[in-house]
């Protein structure tokens, strides 16, 4: 038997986190008291009113389409959203719904979570990157990093510059190789060897000559730190990251 819409109060009531029953995807139904209190408090007369009523104009514009069918679905979902408070102020949220089956009325459940902590961590990692990459550009250190499993090797665009390569050209290890100064060759290659050698540290810290596709000669200082898995005869390098600096000069 379905339950009444009294029922789902009480249930809504008994959950310790934030929760909404929204109706046929639009129509909010039932806040709870922690829910009311993270959307700024809005009241006793706050529902049933429209869901949209819960975000900014821009916000509602820009998810309404995938929200809305979302709650009309019969899957469980997860959605992050900016939400407003009854003071207008932003709130950061992360949605997870699922149907309530057997009521024949098109509800869902939808827990909520503040994601104001998650998104600022996320912000302050993407400044901390940001910061990362406009010292990249302006001290000119190329970056590599290279993927054992897969021998994928991503070469940043100060990387390739060094080495007179376009932005599209694949990167391999021989090929790297090649452009090493024939005199340099041997001792490139003993290095790598023992950087990838998983009885030991994992370090290559060399200067080493190249020869740029256009002829010139370069000197650069190329750092970087192998990690590796497994343990005794099983251990392997998983992954080589790096920096390389033009010396010439």
């Amino acid at each position: 038997m379905p339950w009444s819409l009294d029922q789902y109060a009480a249930f809504l009531d008994a959950l310790p986190d934030p929760a909404l029953v929204v109706e046929s995807g639009e129509r909010v139904l039932l806040i709870n008291p922690p829910a009311d209190a993270l959307f700024g408090e809005a009241g006793p007369g706050a529902v049933p009113r429209a869901l949209q009523a819960f975000f900014a104009p821009t916000e509602w514009d820009r998810v309404s389409g995938d929200l809305v069918g979302h709650l009309v679905g019969t899957e469980r979902w997860t959605r992050e959203v900016v939400c407003r408070r009854a003071d207008g102020s932003q709130l950061p949220v992360q949605l997870s719904g699922a149907p309530l089956q057997g009521t024949g009325r098109g509800l869902a459940l939808v827990l909520v979570h503040d994601a104001t902590g998650a998104r600022a961590a996320r912000d302050r990692v993407r400044i901390s990157e940001d910061r990362l990459q406009q010292a990249v550009r302006a001290s000119r250190i190329g970056i590599f990093d290279h993927d054992h499993r897969t021998d994928a090797i991503y070469w940043s665009a100060e990387q390739r510059a060094s080495y007179g390569w376009d932005l599209t050209e694949e990167v391999t290890l021989s090929k790297f190789l090649a452009q090493v100064h024939p005199g340099d060759v041997e001792r490139i290659a003993e290095a790598v060897s023992r950087a990838h050698d998983p009885t030991g540290p994992g370090l290559f810290d060399v200067e080493h000559r190249i020869i740029r596709r256009d002829g010139r000669t370069r000197w650069l200082l190329t750092r970087s730190q192998t990690f590796f898995e497994g343990e005794g005869a099983l251990a392997h390098p998983v992954r080589t990251v790096g920096a390389v600096l033009d010396v010439t000069e």
